[in-house]
C-alpha cells in the first residue's frame, strides 16, 4: 500500500514535467515558425492583375507589434528594368499641363486606335482623336482597322489629353494638334463648304473643307443655326456625309471650339428688301403702287398691337400695293432691311395686298425682331 501511495504521489509530478517539456518544444517551434513567417512576409511577391493587364509588386512587412504594412508599386506593361515609373508619369503629367506638342512613332494599331510610346510608357491614341484626313485614304473600301494599320511606322505630332497613373491610362491626341494648327486659318465670318461628320440631339458636327480638301477642323452647327424655321430633330435637317455650306460665327482657340451656322447663309424670311417686295414703279412685273386701294385688312388693330409693345413709339402706315397673284392667303409681317434713323420698316402681306409700315423705336434690330415675332403670334399670323 505504501508503494502504491508513493507511485500515485509521483505521477502528477511526472505529468507536470512532461507538460513542461512539451510546452518548451512547442514554444521553440512556434518561435521558429514566427521568424520564418516574418522573413516570408518581408519578401516581395509579384502578382499579375488580369483585368488591368499589368504587374504589381506587393511588399508586406510585419512589425514587432503584429501589425502589417502593405505597399505596392505598379510597373509598366513591359516592366523595363531600371525604369523610374514615378518619374515617367510625372513627366507625362507635366506635358499635359503645359499642353506640349511632341512627336511619337506608331508601334501598333487596332480597331480602337493606335499604340505608341512616350518615354518608357505605352500610350494610346483613340480613333476619335485621329484626324479624319489621316484615315480617309484613297481606298474608300478599307475597314477602320485596316485604315489604322496604314499609320503603323508613321510619326505623328500629338499632345497628352489624359494622365491617370493609378489606372495606367495615358491618352494622346493627334486631332487636337491638327485642329489647333488649322484653326489659325479660320476666321469669324468665313463661308465655306463642309461635310457632316456626325449628328447629335443638339446639332451637327461639320468638318470644314478648304479648296475641296478636308482641313481636319470640325465645328458645331447648333440646331438653332440650322434653319430659320424651328428644327426639333437635327437628323431630319441633315445627314451624315451630306455636303453643306456653313458660316463661321465663333472661334475659341483655347477650347478648340468652332461655332458654325447654316442659317446665316440662307435668306431670312423676316429680312426682305423693300425693293424686291414693293418696287414703287414696276408695272411690268405686275406690282402696282396705288394709294387708292382699300384699307389693309385689320390694319388698325395691327397698329395698336405694335404700339402696345415696350419701346415702340409710333406706327405710321405708308405705301400700299397689290400683286397680280396671291403670294400667301395668310397674314404675314416682314421686317425689311431699309435703314432708318429712328426706326424700321415693316411689310404687311395678305393675299395679294401689301402694306408698308414705318415704326419709330430706339430698339436695336435684334430686339425689334423679337417684337415682330411677338406681334406676329398675337395677330395670328
Amino acid at each position: 500500500m505504501g508503494s502504491i501511495r508513493a507511485l500515485a504521489a509521483q505521477t502528477p509530478l511526472r505529468h507536470a514535467a512532461t507538460s513542461l517539456s512539451l510546452h518548451k518544444q512547442c514554444t521553440g517551434q512556434m518561435g521558429m515558425m514566427h521568424a520564418a513567417r516574418q522573413v516570408s512576409l518581408a519578401k516581395s511577391v509579384r502578382l499579375t492583375t488580369q483585368s488591368k493587364g499589368r504587374s504589381l509588386c506587393v511588399r508586406v512587412q510585419a512589425s514587432p507589434g503584429g501589425s502589417k504594412t502593405v505597399s505596392q508599386n505598379a510597373s509598366s506593361p513591359d516592366d523595363s528594368k531600371g525604369a523610374n515609373w514615378d518619374k515617367e508619369w510625372a513627366a507625362a503629367d507635366k506635358l499635359q499641363k503645359e499642353g506640349t506638342v511632341f512627336k511619337v512613332k506608331v508601334e501598333m494599331a487596332n480597331r480602337g486606335g493606335l499604340v505608341v510610346r512616350l518615354g518608357k510608357l505605352k500610350a494610346f491614341i483613340p480613333a476619335s482623336q485621329i484626324s479624319s484626313s489621316l484615315l480617309a485614304g484613297e481606298d474608300k473600301g478599307l475597314q477602320m482597322v485596316d485604315k489604322m494599320a496604314t499609320l503603323v511606322g508613321q510619326t505623328l505630332a500629338v499632345r497628352v489629353i489624359t494622365v491617370n497613373a493609378e489606372e495606367r491610362q495615358l491618352v494622346l491626341s493627334e486631332k487636337a494638334v491638327a485642329t489647333a494648327t488649322s484653326m489659325t486659318s479660320v476666321q469669324v465670318g468665313d463661308a465655306c463648304e463642309g461635310r457632316v461628320q456626325s449628328v447629335a440631339d443638339f446639332g451637327a458636327f461639320v468638318e470644314l473643307y478648304k479648296g475641296g480638301v478636308a482641313s481636319g477642323v470640325e465645328g458645331l452647327v447648333h440646331l438653332s443655326e440650322m434653319s430659320w424655321d424651328r428644327v426639333a430633330n437635327p437628323r431630319e435637317a441633315v445627314k451624315v456625309g451630306q455636303v453643306v455650306m456653313v458660316k463661321v460665327i465663333s472661334v475659341d482657340v483655347k477650347t478648340q471650339r468652332i461655332g458654325l451656322s447654316m442659317r446665316q447663309l440662307m435668306a431670312d424670311p423676316l429680312l426682305q428688301t423693300l425693293d424686291t417686295l414693293m418696287p414703287v414703279v414696276n408695272l411690268a412685273d405686275g406690282l402696282q403702287a396705288n394709294m387708292n386701294l382699300p384699307p389693309f385688312p385689320d390694319l388698325e388693330n395691327i397698329c395698336e398691337v405694335l404700339l402696345a409693345e415696350e419701346g415702340v413709339m409710333k406706327v405710321t402706315p405708308m405705301r400700299q400695293a397689290r400683286e397680280d397673284k396671291v403670294v400667301s392667303p395668310d397674314l404675314q409681317l416682314w421686317l425689311t432691311t431699309v435703314e432708318l434713323e429712328d426706326g424700321y420698316n415693316l411689310l404687311l402681306r395678305a393675299g395679294s395686298q401689301v402694306q408698308e409700315l414705318m415704326v419709330t423705336t430706339p430698339l436695336a434690330r435684334d430686339d425689334f425682331k423679337d417684337v415682330v415675332r411677338r406681334v406676329s403670334s398675337k395677330i395670328c399670323i
